[in-house]
């Protein structure tokens, strides 16, 4: 309400409350511009809902690993293995689990390996770079793509990877695995291989049956753990719930954009009817009092 319609009521005797003569103003200009705002709105959450429909849908593929149990090392052993200056095998941490899963090494193994890279992009997208700067960009896209969560309450360790089609989706979680089982197996092997080479040339140093007892139970420690690498299955860690391709897109979500793009054009058109009812107002002389 303006000014002069104040002095008016003023002159008259009418007493007019404050936050009535605010809310009427408020009705009054959403009320003046409301085909304007309206209008807005129903423009911006339409082309919003069409790019939507637009947009390619992506596929999430989920993975549950756990740690294994399989390996076992006496303390008792270890201890004695620790005197000789070697080193035991242990059970795999899910920590390094995690660690493997998001290093660049373990990824170019397996983008090479599965030929990921025409995979992942079209062949003119990358028809200009180098093979180097082929796998960098894929790389790139794992990071972009990939999820690992390590869930320390449940010691469990969460593989996600997102992609256009929900059976590569699966298969490329699949792939991770794999090779992650492949590294993890071939490093036990090399460990165990040189602690058998090296308990092997301590039974030369020395004739004491007791040492030598032990150093025997070590060498076949060694043997065992060289045999667990070799089975693979289960070694160092198990997998509780393997990858399957996915039956629901996880983006776009349309109902989100939607919703997003219908209260971030309402606030938008809101403002703009007082931004213009207040410029209108200073060319007529007037003042905006809300």
């Amino acid at each position: 309400m303006d000014e002069e319609t104040k002095k008016i009521g003023k002159i008259k005797g009418i007493k007019y409350n404050e936050d009535e003569i605010d809310l009427i103003e408020i009705y009054s200009i959403l009320k003046k511009y409301r085909k304007k705002i309206l209008l807005f709105v129903f423009a911006v959450v339409s082309l919003t809902v069409g790019i939507s429909f637009l947009m390619t849908p992506i596929y999430e593929a989920t993975a549950v690993l756990a740690p294994s149990n399989t390996q076992s090392n006496p303390s008792f052993m270890t201890a004695f293995a620790s005197q000789l200056g070697i080193i035991t095998p242990q059970s795999p941490e899910l920590s390094e689990v995690v660690a493997l899963l998001k290093s660049k090494v373990l990824q170019e193994r397996v983008i090479k390996k599965y030929n990921l890279i025409d995979v992942f992009f079209e062949k003119d997208d990358l028809k200009d770079k180098t093979e180097d700067e082929k796998v960098w960009e894929a790389l790139r896209f794992f990071e972009d793509n990939l999820k690992v969560n390590y869930k320390q309450k449940d010691n469990l360790v969460q593989v996600s990877m997102q992609f256009k089609d929900p059976k590569m989706s699966a298969d490329i979680v699949n792939f991770l695995i794999q090779e992650l089982k492949e590294h993890m197996s071939e490093e036990m092997k090399r460990v165990a291989k040189t602690n058998k080479m090296y308990l092997e040339s301590q039974l030369n140093k020395t004739m004491d049956p007791f040492i030598r007892a032990k150093i025997y139970n070590l060498i076949a420690n060694q043997i065992e753990q060289s045999m667990l690498a070799e089975a693979k299955e289960n070694f160092s860690f198990k997998v509780i719930d393997p990858p399957k391709p996915p039956d629901k897109k996880v983006k776009p979500k349309r109902a989100l954009m939607g919703l997003i793009s219908l209260l971030a054009s309402l606030i938008i058109g809101i403002f703009y009817a007082f931004v213009k009812e207040y410029f209108e107002n200073l060319k007529s002389g007037g003042a905006l009092d809300v």
